[in-house]
């Protein structure tokens, strides 16, 4: 949906597929984990973007399941990830600032994320657009 200019709904199902699919029990990781890619998407979407395509450098942004994330990267430089109203209601992004400039593009180019920064989102539970 982010491709549609409908980035709510993109928001909604992935808030959904990680509440409905993902538990600690048995059975909690529904269908076979293909050598872990089903876990590393859960966890690449929980920090709030994902890649749609391996061949893509770039992700697509879905909003962080936490409030604050923390990636030291291999080049010795971090990206800091915050969401300060996080909660499992507040799943809709109102607004993304990166390195705190207004930043309303809908992917985050890869190149950029190993660059290192911060990415701040301002969550809620209505839908904007």
């Amino acid at each position: 949906y982010n491709y549609s200019g409908q980035p709510w709904k993109t928001q909604k199902i992935i808030a959904d597929i990680m509440k409905e699919e993902y538990d600690i029990g048995p059975g909690g990781l529904s269908g076979n984990d293909d050598s872990g890619q089903m876990s590393a998407w859960y966890v690449l979407g929980a920090i709030g973007f994902y890649p749609v395509c391996p061949a893509l450098p770039e992700y697509q942004i879905c909003g962080p399941k936490f409030k604050k994330i923390k990636i030291k990267l291999g080049n010795n430089k971090v990206l800091l990830i915050t969401a300060p109203n996080y909660s499992s209601e507040n799943i809709y992004i109102r607004s993304i600032e990166l390195n705190g400039q207004k930043y309303e593009k809908l992917s985050l180019p890869h190149e950029m994320m190993i660059d290192g920064g911060q990415i701040n989102f301002d969550l809620s539970d209505k839908i904007t657009d």
